[in-house]
């Protein structure tokens, strides 16, 4: 279980860091524009940390993703997005603390750190390393509750928690389904970055919603294929 210990000590680190930022920066809106600037250097610098781990143990030059897998991750991590955000900006005064990178000035710096570089760094370590050292040890469903409350904990916000734990299960899902990392990383690089992306026109009422709409609908007739395929 050495990689395991790595990966709480992984976990605790984030946890340290943002805990230190947050007592010097007691004014939200200091500490939000602070996280703006610097986030993605937080990442690279805890993430290349681990790199030489993840790539000895867990990185397989030779997995293959098929195309229809590919497809799936896109259009779940996409219509997932869509629908959470705009329930969430239209239901919830508190919006704006979810997502660190709504101007459009810093969109580049959101779309690297947030939406390619964290995803990669979390999936190989939470699905690639903790799933599979847990499901050396307990049953899959343990293993699976286990990393993904994991999972939702890191995301350090209520709001952005509880989508973290939909999503955390629709991201193992997706791993054992294709017993490949690489259909996980997809749906959370998509989700990540469509996110950051659609809050830009969140303020434009008619077209988020029809946008909403159409994810909607998407998503349903994808669950209702699933049940169906379920039932044969």
């Amino acid at each position: 279980m050495k990689l395991f210990r790595w990966l709480i000590r992984y976990v605790l680190l984030q946890f340290l860091i943002v805990l230190i930022w947050a007592l010097f920066y007691n004014d939200l809106n200091t500490f939000n524009i602070f996280l703006n600037k610097y986030y993605i250097f937080l990442v690279l610098a805890v993430g290349l940390t681990f790199i030489p781990l993840l790539k000895k143990n867990y990185l397989n030059k030779d997995d293959k993703i098929n195309k229809k897998d590919i497809f799936l991750s896109i259009i779940l991590g996409t219509t997932l997005s869509i629908i959470y955000n705009f329930i969430i900006y239209n239901l919830n005064e508190v919006y704006s603390f979810t997502n660190l990178y709504s101007g459009s000035t810093n969109i580049l710096i959101a779309i690297i750190s947030t939406g390619i570089i964290g995803p990669i760094i979390e999936e190989y370590m939470i699905r690639g390393i903790m799933y599979n050292e847990l499901k050396q040890k307990y049953s899959i469903m343990k293993s699976i509750v286990i990393t993904t409350i994991i999972f939702s904990l890191l995301h350090f916000n209520l709001v952005q928690m509880i989508y973290a734990l939909v999503l955390g299960f629709i991201l193992i899902y997706m791993y054992e389904k294709t017993n490949n990392i690489k259909a996980p990383l997809i749906l959370h690089m998509t989700s990540n970055i469509v996110t950051t992306i659609y809050c830009l026109i969140l303020d434009n009422f008619l077209i988020s919603f029809i946008i909403y709409i159409i994810s909607l609908i998407i998503l349903i007739l994808i669950f209702k294929k699933y049940i169906n395929l379920n039932k044969m």
